[in-house]
Parts: structure tokens; C-alpha cells; sequence
């Protein structure tokens, strides 16, 4: 668990990253200096603002597999273009 004021400095130290924007997990992992994955848990359980996040996972990998199985035929494990 971190305390608070801990909380405020790392809050303070990436205040002016445009978290909105893709990109900013990258820029405050690096002013941080601890690894992305890190800063993306730190961001989720104790920013107070706003973040970037990337649309939901499972309803993109859905639409690429529709459109994997309206394309592409698999036989014998290649693919080959109808």
C-alpha cells in the first residue's frame, strides 16, 4: 500500500504528461523510472485525472476474428485468401 504522500509526488511528478493522448504510459514510465507495466497499475489504483485507455480488448480481438473467418479460409493450418 502506498501512502499518500507518496501518492501526491508521483501525481505532481506526471502532471503534465497529457494523459489523454496514446503515448503517455511510455512518457511516465520513463520520468518514474519503474516499467510500464508498473505505471499502468500505479495509474488505475491511485491517479485522480483522466487516462488514455486502449478500447476494450475482447470486442477488438472479436471484430478480427470476423473478419479473419469472412476473408480467410483455414485448411491444414495456412491460411489462403477466397
Amino acid at each position: 500500500m502506498i501512502n499518500e504522500e507518496l501518492t501526491e509526488l508521483l501525481n505532481k511528478s506526471i502532471s503534465d504528461i497529457d494523459m489523454n493522448k496514446f503515448g503517455w504510459l511510455n512518457k511516465a514510465s520513463k520520468r518514474l523510472n519503474i516499467s510500464y507495466v508498473q505505471t499502468k497499475k500505479f495509474v488505475e489504483k491511485y491517479y485522480t485525472g483522466n487516462f488514455y485507455e486502449r478500447n476494450n480488448k475482447q470486442e477488438w480481438d472479436q471484430e478480427q476474428l470476423k473478419y479473419l473467418r469472412e476473408n480467410y479460409h483455414n485448411t491444414d493450418n495456412k491460411i489462403f485468401v477466397r
